[in-house]
């Protein structure tokens, strides 16, 4: 009896506590506010509609609402997200979870761009960011196409295994790349053709940044045409008073079916109270390029590979397509890892240590795979890039401390390890080219921000220090013996050394509507170049004593912001410069009877920019922007004939009488452009965008006006969005006008990879469909709907046909 009458007590108190549990939680109500990802919104305003009830976020995002009613609406703000209001009642339902969404319009203003972190609207120049919103809604498969999905930046491609960005008919070495504040650009940045952004993970990718016109002044030589700056994720610490450690996932896993795509990321950020780590991990396999089948009645045959060769057990065969539209030659795949360290030192103390390592298969070189000899016969049986590598240490200081010199500095050390393989074999030849190349960079910057009341200084310095070595070998196929080479770069090694200084003043007048920037920089740079008596190439005797050259570079900018309402403009006057590097100066090139040689007294490449930006948001919901450039360019880097200190101009090599050339200082010339944006919310849930680019470009040589190379045709594209909680849709016309033969530049242009009129006009019709569910993200697209074939211009291969995309994101 004594024992049921303990279980009936017991019972009883189990169900007060339960009643009194139940009662606590039915009055002791907490909402948790959070931003699109679902991280916690701190210092949210909330009040309700007449102001009875007013506070703001913790930091865990939470809010208590004990005392309100269900039928009561509640108001929530917070700079940089859109206002929302929201009934309690439903507010509960939705499992007291309050979403604010990015108020991107104002976003643009106040975000932070280039390795200073400078605010975008204090900047003279035009600039585009692409976050991960974009990039996961789109599923770009590398960092090149995210570029060419998302800003007026045209992309080239020589093989599927790349990506050149142009801006502003500047491309190659004449753009600067640089990543979370490091350089890309190093000695070995070609005139041509450059497919190294593809070695950035897009998946690890928290924003890209566009910087468009002359960057010379913070960025130093290599930004004629602009900056484009990848931003990566960043660790994050745990703010939460009650949590000691936090932990986020995130996966996801993409399918492609024009090249058969298998793509994997993760990353995890581990984060406590001063210290946080973040480990990414993504690698993705591309079979053969399946392109458009829906051709031009007048071009039935462009772009198709009717035929491919195949080498088994050392035997080249000659293999027809079975079906021309896939070309054979452009699979590969990549493999990338990140490790970032964030230490909290102090409040005013923080450093962020960096490793990137990225490396892929052989990459073949399409373009090359599919030219012809004269009788029609295919040239190559290889031609490939070796593994792209590339290995990236840095670490990042900011010290926010005010000082008499500065409030603010920013050191970034670092350390690059480049390798670049050429292999190239013709048809039935037992021998086999091989060029290695590598390439390490130290580096440092060091930028310097100091406010006086309404007068923003910034200055700094920096440097790059690059050892290039370079090998070659003739490989026989059959033995695997192998003998030297004529190497693409000096034999015995070779060096450039870069160093810069600069100052710039921002200064706020008439009630802070305009702002004056102005700046100057003087930069030096010092190349090396050796060479070793091996015999192959029979060189003065100077060039085994070593070469040198030395040049220098002013430069400066000016630029106007003027906001006053809807209605803002910018007005920017700057120069800018290229140092010639290795490639440019000492690149062994033989072609044609030809044979490049040094060119000691090479100096750096300029040019004058002038431009107006005007913006307007007079149109309800509409921001509607025109931008138009001039830039004047000097002493541009040719090649012409070019004689030794002795007047010769012909070298022996291997008994073979060689005509001698060189880079010279002989180009000049004008680009000149206009790009027009336009965003427009139609309804709450609805808005278009749209963006047209014209580029054109002229050049003198010898008193002869011709086109300039690199300048693309008119560009652009028109889109329609629609988002709601359940999903997000996209539909975006892509196109490229024609561009004539008559109109195309130098060599860098590729007219044989062209129709015989030029690059046709093409465009393609995109759907992209995301679907969020809890912690989880379906993506599914259809890009090139209609399969059309397009080829962009200056390439060696054809845009991918009907892509049907499926992905899975996975975060908490």
């Amino acid at each position: 009896m004594r024992v049921r009458a303990l279980q009936s007590n017991f019972l009883k108190w189990i169900n007060l506590f339960a009643c009194l549990a139940i009662f606590i939680t039915s009055h002791a109500q907490e909402i948790t506010i959070v931003d699109p990802s679902g991280e916690p919104l701190e210092s949210v305003l909330v009040f309700s509609d007449d102001y009875s009830f007013s506070t703001t976020s913790d930091l865990s995002g939470q809010v208590n609402i004990t005392d309100l009613e269900k039928n009561e609406f509640l108001n929530f703000q917070l700079l940089g997200y859109q206002n929302f209001r929201n009934s309690i009642e439903e507010i509960l339902a939705a499992d007291r979870l309050v979403k604010l969404a990015l108020d991107q319009e104002l976003l643009d203003e106040v975000v932070v761009v280039g390795r200073t972190d400078i605010k975008k609207s204090d900047l003279p120049f035009v600039v585009q960011t692409i976050d991960q919103k974009k990039i996961s809604l789109t599923n770009p498969q590398t960092s090149a196409d995210a570029l060419g999905q998302h800003a007026n930046v045209f992309i080239q491609k020589s093989q599927m295994g790349g990506g050149s960005p142009i801006i502003r008919g500047f491309e190659a070495n004449k753009i600067l790349l640089v990543v979370d504040g490091v350089r890309l650009n190093n000695a070995i940045y070609r005139n041509g053709h450059l497919q190294n952004a593809i070695t950035i993970d897009q998946g690890l990718i928290e924003r890209t940044e566009v910087i468009f016109g002359p960057g010379s002044l913070t960025y130093g030589s290599d930004a004629l045409g602009g900056v484009i700056h990848f931003r990566s994720k960043e660790p994050k610490l745990e703010f939460n008073e009650e949590k000691s450690l936090r932990v986020d996932p995130n996966l996801f896993a993409r399918y492609a079916s024009a090249n058969n795509e298998r793509s994997f990321h993760a990353d995890v950020n581990i984060g406590g109270k001063k210290i946080a780590q973040l480990f990414s991990f993504s690698t993705s396999f591309f079979d053969d390029l399946k392109t458009g089948q829906n051709r031009s009645n007048k071009y039935p045959s462009f772009g198709l590979r009717p035929d491919y060769i195949e080498t088994v057990s050392n035997q080249d065969i000659y293999n027809l397509n079975e079906n021309p539209n896939v070309q054979v030659g452009t699979s590969y795949h990549q493999f990338d890892l990140m490790h970032k360290l964030l230490f909290q030192a102090k409040d005013d103390l923080q450093i962020i240590t960096n490793l990137q390592f990225s490396t892929s298969s052989d990459i073949p070189r399409y373009d090359q795979l599919t030219e012809r000899n004269d009788d029609g016969s295919l040239k190559f049986a290889e031609w490939y890039y070796g593994p792209q590598t590339r290995l990236l240490a840095s670490a990042k200081i900011n010290w926010y401390k005010p000082h008499a010199l500065f409030d603010k500095l920013i050191f970034i050390p670092s350390f690059q390890f480049i390798e670049e393989d050429r292999i190239e074999r013709r048809f039935e030849s037992t021998l086999r080219g091989i060029q290695n190349e590598d390439v390490k960079v130290m580096g440092f910057t060091v930028d310097l921000q100091k406010e006086f009341d309404d007068l923003f200084l910034s200055y700094g310095i920096d440097g790059q220090f690059n050892k290039v070595n370079s090998v070659a070998f003739e490989e026989e196929t059959t033995t695997g013996e192998r003998n030297n080479g004529i190497t693409r770069y000096p034999n015995d090694g070779s060096s450039m050394n870069i160093f810069g200084v600069y100052t710039s003043l921002s200064k706020s007048l008439i009630d802070e509507e305009l702002r004056i920037n102005t700046g100057v920089r003087f930069s030096t740079a010092h190349l090396n170049i050796q060479y070793l008596e091996d015999g192959l190439i029979d060189w003065p005797s100077e060039y085994y004593e070593g070469l040198n050259s030395q040049n220098q570079a002013l430069t400066g900018s000016i630029g106007l912001n003027y906001t006053k309402g809807k209605f803002s403009s910018r007005l920017l006057l700057a120069s800018a410069f290229r140092s010639p590097n290795i490639d440019d100066m000492a690149k062994i090139r033989i072609k044609n009877g030809e044979i490049t040689i040094p060119n000691v007294e090479l100096n750096p490449e300029r040019s004058n920019t002038v431009e107006l930006s005007l913006s307007s948001k007079a149109i309800k919901q509409t921001i509607v922007s025109l931008t138009g450039f001039y830039t004047q360019i000097e002493d541009a880097i040719i090649r012409q004939d070019f004689a030794f200190e002795n007047g010769s101009n012909y070298i022996i090599d291997e008994g073979d009488s060689l005509r001698t050339v060189a880079n010279i200082n002989a180009q000049s010339g004008f680009i000149y452009g206009l790009s027009a944006n336009v965003k427009a919310t139609v309804s709450k849930n609805i808005r278009l965008s749209g963006n047209i680019n014209f580029t054109k470009g002229r050049s003198m040589v010898e008193e002869v006006e011709q086109p300039l190379s690199h300048i693309p045709p008119i560009y652009g594209n028109i889109g329609i969005d629609y988002e709601n909680t359940l999903w997000t849709s996209n539909l975006t016309w892509r196109y490229n006008m024609s561009k004539a033969l008559k109109d195309y530049g130098g060599s860098s242009d590729n007219i044989e990879y062209a129709t015989v009129d030029g690059t046709p006009a093409w465009s393609t019709l995109n759907v992209y469909n995301s679907f969020p569910y809890k912690s989880f993200v379906l993506n599914i697209a259809v890009e090139n709907i209609l399969d059309q074939h397009y080829r962009a211009f200056a390439s060696g291969v054809s845009g991918a046909g009907r892509n049907f995309i499926v992905s899975l994101r996975w975060n908490i």
